[in-house]
């Protein structure tokens, strides 16, 4: 189920959309120094759908390389 937030909070935010590439993900992970990142639907960016974490990346690179 997704959750709908108000627009203000999410200029504050650095929203990804489900088909940013892992490189994209990692590099705003970094350049804002965060941790986790909201996804956001691409049509309507007030429709969270769900989050990001470097632990997620991590593990997908991790499940690539075996």
């Amino acid at each position: 189920m997704a959750t709908i937030v108000n627009q203000d909070v999410l200029k504050k935010l650095v929203p990804l959309h489900p088909d940013e590439p892992a490189d994209i993900v990692l590099r705003r992970l970094g350049q804002f120094n965060l941790s986790v990142l909201p996804v956001v639907d691409r049509r309507d960016i007030t429709r969270v759908l769900g989050e990001v974490t470097l632990e997620d990346l991590l593990e997908a690179y991790r499940n690539a390389a075996s």
